[in-house]
């Protein structure tokens, strides 16, 4: 075994782009992220987006938001080889 997985050679594979490119990538993950989130997760508890985001308490809210903003600049800070 060398260490790598198949990710890594699913994605040396391809061309991915500049750092417009990845980061494009990561915003349009994002959105489908939150469109599910906001279109599926809601509709199964029944809530409408403002009583989701009031039911959150402050820090896990924060952390939250934060991880999405990472979510989607993740593929901009991955560094090409």
């Amino acid at each position: 075994m060398d260490g790598r997985t198949d990710g890594d050679f699913h994605i040396r594979g391809h061309n991915l782009g500049g750092s417009s490119a990845r980061l494009e990538m990561g915003c349009i993950a994002l959105v489908l992220m939150l469109v599910a989130e906001f279109g599926f997760v809601l509709w199964i508890r029944g809530f409408s987006i403002r009583d989701y985001l009031a039911t959150r308490d402050r820090l896990s809210g924060t952390v939250y938001f934060l991880m999405l903003a990472m979510f989607a600049v993740m593929p901009f800070l991955v560094p090409r080889r």
